[in-house]
């Protein structure tokens, strides 16, 4: 796949089985309440971005996520062991700009 969204404005849906060339998300026709189109500029700050990595392995898996939310942004780290029962797992989480030890 070349682009997210095709020339026409509508972005493709679903199950992607292959690279997506470009993640043009401007390109889609973003609008007010009142169906007016918004300059490229407004849409830069109204897209909100997340990103997620995850890794699988036979006895353990691994996530990451960043979400910026242009005013805030968060960030999710995930590792379990996939041997223990789910009851046992333990997750972290910390947000950007704020002062937090992950040893107690």
């Amino acid at each position: 796949m070349d682009k997210l969204v095709d020339n026409s404005g509508r972005p493709n849906y679903g199950w992607i089985k292959e690279a997506v060339g470009e993640v043009n998300y401007l390109d889609f026709p973003l609008a007010n309440t009142m169906d007016k189109p918004l300059s490229t500029g407004v849409k830069q700050r109204k897209f909100n971005q997340f990103h997620f990595i995850g890794v699988l392995a036979d006895n353990f898996m691994a996530g990451l996520a960043i979400v910026d939310l242009k005013l805030i942004s968060n960030c999710f780290f995930l590792c379990m062991d996939t041997r223990v029962r789910l009851g046992d797992r333990k997750k972290r989480d910390q947000s950007f700009g704020t002062r937090h030890s992950l040893i107690k």
